[in-house]
């Protein structure tokens, strides 16, 4: 501490951004990439052989559309000196949720789940698949369970984990 600055303070972010997984499942976010080209290719070929308005604005759309498939995604943004956290779906910059506030972080835990995956052949034929998970949860003072961070890999998801607890700074009072 230099006077009446703290120095850690300083190098403490006062916002915390965590992307987590994707809002629309792996088959809508294909079929948004799929938007996305057949809108570029209307473009061109709008461009190239002739101009049409109705055209353009057809391969315009079909890129905004492909561009939504693609990118929503669930996000947790907690600003550290507000003590408030903000939980939404970022769908092209545009954020959906609520921020609600909150005095301290009670627990930060790390939770397996089996993800089980059901399809069908043509034949008619039933698949199933598992896959082991990690999802990151912090446990608020008044109860509350926020969602923080999932992954396949439970080291790299602790070491984001441990990126954010150091973050928080004062704000993480684990029990004891």
């Amino acid at each position: 501490m230099i006077g009446d600055i703290d120095l850690e303070s300083l190098y403490l972010p006062s916002m915390i951004n965590i992307k987590q997984e994707a809002y629309l499942p792996l088959s809508f976010r294909m079929g948004g990439y799929f938007l996305v080209i057949l809108g570029l290719l209307r473009l061109v070929s709008t461009i190239v052989i002739d101009f049409s308005l109705m055209a353009a604005l057809l391969g315009l759309v079909l890129i905004l559309v492909g561009a939504i498939l693609i990118t929503a995604h669930y996000r947790l943004e907690i600003n550290v000196s507000d003590r408030t956290y903000h939980d939404y779906v970022w769908l092209l910059s545009a954020k959906t949720g609520s921020v609600t506030s909150f005095s301290y972080v009670h627990k930060i835990y790390i939770n397996q789940l089996k993800q089980k995956t059901g399809y069908h052949s043509r034949s008619g034929r039933r698949f199933e698949s598992s896959d082991v998970i990690y999802k990151a949860f912090m446990k608020l003072d008044n109860g509350e369970k926020v969602h923080m961070d999932t992954d396949v890999n439970e080291e790299e998801l602790d070491k984001r984990v441990k990126k954010i607890i150091a973050q928080l700074g004062d704000l993480y009072k684990p029990e004891l």
